[in-house]
């Protein structure tokens, strides 16, 4: 599965939680630099600063620390949002979903329910024979969620 997690605020996480930009690069298995352009646009990106960096030490700014308490209850929300598109994706495997046999104008408004905005995510397919009162349009008795 993707990740779904910013990967600035992950790096961001990693420093702070370290102190260290070297011992963040080795958590992440990257270069030190690398994670030094990852802070320097986020802190661009944000426009303001996040570390304070005197005498070979760093620290967070105010700003930093707020930033740390919102990137850790993303993570957290990603995390669970990952479990849960996990356990819904091996119990929705193969699912479909088919109506009872209304009326071919409920049946139809159905259809033209679906095609609203209110289920953008949902993709279907209408099947089956078009009625003459109908015309140009699919009376469907069954939906098949691609």
């Amino acid at each position: 599965m993707a990740q779904l997690e910013n990967f600035r605020l992950k790096v961001f996480r990693a420093v702070a939680e370290q102190l260290n930009f070297r011992k963040a690069a080795e958590h992440l298995f990257l270069t030190q630099p690398a994670i030094t352009l990852q802070i320097k646009a986020l802190e661009n990106d944000l426009g303001v600063r996040l570390f304070d960096r005197t005498a070979g030490k760093i620290s967070l700014t105010r700003q930093g620390s707020v930033l740390l308490t919102y990137a850790n209850r993303l993570a957290e929300l990603v995390s669970e949002a990952e479990r849960e598109l996990q356990t819904t994706a091996k119990s929705q495997e193969n699912w479909h979903w088919e109506p009872p046999q209304p009326s071919h104008s409920t049946l139809f408004r159905g259809c033209s329910e679906l095609s609203s905005e209110r289920i953008p995510v949902c993709k279907y397919r209408c099947t089956a024979v078009t009625p003459p009162r109908l015309s140009g349009c699919y009376s469907m008795t069954r939906f098949r969620l691609d």
